[in-house]
């Protein structure tokens, strides 16, 4: 594989998945809420926001045991 200088050379250059798939737990952990939920109908946000706190840790557990990161 090659070394940061090769991406810092190439702008082009595709990054590793990793960091994007990273970055994008939360986003993906949105949508799971979203669909389990009807977002709509929620008056209580602080359970919302737990829930979501929880979806984003089980993302985050999944990724880690994944050894993406």
């Amino acid at each position: 594989m090659p070394g940061f200088g090769f991406y810092d050379d190439n702008p082009h250059a595709l990054r590793k998945t990793g960091a994007v798939t990273r970055d994008s737990l939360g986003f993906l952990a949105v949508q799971i809420l979203a669909a389990q939920t009807d977002l709509s109908n929620v008056s209580d946000y602080q359970d919302l926001v737990c829930q979501l706190h929880s979806i984003v840790g089980e993302l985050q557990e999944a990724f880690h045991d994944r050894d993406l990161g």
